[in-house]
């Protein structure tokens, strides 16, 4: 009997249609795909589904599960291909194209994903999901009114939409005008302290226009004297969706700690944000110096002009390359400096996040300002051969090829979703610099005098050590707390920084 029946299965399995067969190959592949896809070796999932869909460009489930795992990989230019090779097969499955257009508004192609959207639209207009990623990218796009109208009609269909309130959240922190307040320290060993209140304030009218005021009042103590600066400045910000532009105009007035001496001040931003992640900004601003000593006790203005190429991709490959250039007008001299630094993908576990770099700077002054302190008389009358002629820059700091290779590291804590606190350290491995000197010479009559200024090439370990901590005090109101250690070759320096952020926004809006 048992030979009948292995028998008779033996001649079904024979006469089976190839369909069927296919079918279950078909149907094995993917699911061992999604395995490996879902137990994140995406590599391998895919290394799978490019061999086997080669063979059934056709099918929808293939392509489907392939597009899916490629935007997983972050393989975004092949998903985009998959998926628009799969619709084309397929003009009829609604849900693929729904699929493409929630991958299209992730990675910001608004543009592309929103026909897909208003087709699926025609066939399902109830969808909560559709009319989720198009207030989405009514908001991306700062469309503000129309992403909050988007949101709060989400919301009173289902009041249970986690999904549309968080959005929502984030739509009325960006339209509401907000309020910071600064209050900072500094320390450091020229010895230069100052105290610095900051108030600052942001005003959204329009995509086109968002005011901004801010009022800085520095407090400057040196050798027990006590001065102060005061800098108002006005400007308006702009954003320009078309081709993701940002345009910022700053205009300010400063009163100098010097002799109550008063001047204008001035900033301007170009930003562009490309392909998701690249961001390049270019700056040029009028501003005062108050980094030394002896520039509280002068009038130093600067010219500063900065072009900045960052790649901010946070949850793998990031950097940023930067190049300065600071000129002074007083004495026409300048000051070059470049600077590159990169961040491997984080490594994450449990409610930390570990991330390791590389970063390299390059500073030079066109002239070097580090000068004799004191008379020539009162140097040779006091010389001590153990301690050497002291010097200071003034009136500002001047490297002179100075290099450094730096070890980055940082660690970031995420104990609860209100709660950030991250740590970070900067090492110089390898950093040299030219150090300027005076020592005591004779000259052809034998008299002792003090040399012109000479320069020494030094090694040196600098290093930057930050720390911070931020909290999510509620919906409109933030607190953050900095503090940061510098040393350097010539210096080192404390500072400490307490910030709270106050949106201000009506409740009532969201009933």
């Amino acid at each position: 009997m048992r030979l009948i029946v292995f028998l008779s299965l033996q001649v079904l399995i024979f006469l089976m249609p190839d369909k069927v067969l296919v079918a279950q190959s078909v149907s094995d592949t993917l699911e061992q795909a999604k395995k490996l896809r879902d137990n994140g070796k995406l590599k391998a999932a895919l290394k799978l589904l490019e061999t086997y869909h080669a063979e059934h460009q056709r099918d929808l489930n293939s392509g489907w599960v392939y597009a899916q795992t490629a935007y997983w990989a972050k393989r975004y230019k092949l998903a985009k291909e998959i998926y628009e090779l799969t619709i084309r097969y397929h003009p009829e499955n609604m849900f693929i194209q729904f699929d493409y257009a929630r991958m299209l508004v992730n990675i910001g192609k608004y543009d592309k994903a929103i026909p897909y959207l208003k087709n699926f639209l025609v066939y399902y207009p109830g969808n909560i999901q559709v009319h989720l990623l198009l207030a989405k990218e009514a908001f991306w796009k700062g469309k503000y009114k129309e992403a909050e109208k988007k949101a709060t009609e989400l919301l009173k269909a289902n009041p249970a939409d986690t999904e549309a309130a968080s959005l929502l959240n984030k739509i009325l922190q960006a339209r509401s005008p907000w309020i910071g307040f600064t209050g900072s320290f500094y320390t450091d060993d020229q010895p230069l302290q100052t105290i610095s209140p900051f108030l600052e304030s942001n005003i959204w009218l329009h995509p086109l226009s968002t005011l901004r005021f801010s009022i800085r009042t520095p407090l400057f103590s040196q050798g027990g004297t006590y001065t102060n600066a005061l800098w108002i400045q006005a400007g308006n910000s702009s954003f320009i969706w078309k081709g993701n532009w940002k345009i910022t105009a700053d205009a300010g007035v400063l009163k100098y700690p010097y002799k109550n001496t008063t001047t204008w001040t001035g900033n301007f931003e170009l930003g562009k944000r490309s392909f998701r992640h690249l961001v390049t900004v270019f700056q040029a601003e009028r501003k005062p110096y108050f980094s030394t000593g002896s520039s509280i006790d002068t009038v130093i203005l600067e010219y500063h002009v900065a072009e900045t190429i960052g790649w901010n991709n946070f949850d793998s490959w990031n950097g940023q390359i930067l190049f300065n250039f600071d000129y002074f007008l007083a004495d026409h001299n300048s000051i070059t400096s470049f600077a590159a630094w990169g961040f491997a993908p984080p490594i994450k576990m449990s409610v930390f996040d570990f991330r390791l770099g590389y970063g390299f700077s390059y500073s030079n002054a066109r002239e070097n300002r580090f000068v004799k302190d004191g008379s020539d008389s009162e140097i040779i009358a006091n010389y001590d051969p153990t301690a050497g002629i002291k010097g200071i820059y003034y009136p500002y700091f001047t490297p002179n090829d100075q290099q450094i290779h730096s070890g980055l590291a940082a660690i970031g804590i995420h104990p609860t979703k209100w709660i950030d606190l991250g740590i970070s350290g900067n090492v110089g491995f390898y950093a040299t610099t030219l150090v300027p000197y005076f020592y005591l010479d004779t000259d052809s009559t034998g008299t002792i005098v003090i040399s012109d200024r000479e320069f020494s090439k030094k090694r040196y370990f600098p290093y930057t050590i930050s720390a911070f901590a931020a909290v999510q005090l509620s919906k409109k109101i933030s607190l953050r707390a900095d503090y940061r250690y510098n040393s350097t070759y010539f210096y080192s320096e404390h500072s400490v920084s307490l910030q709270l952020m106050i949106h201000l926004w009506n409740e009532k809006r969201r009933k």
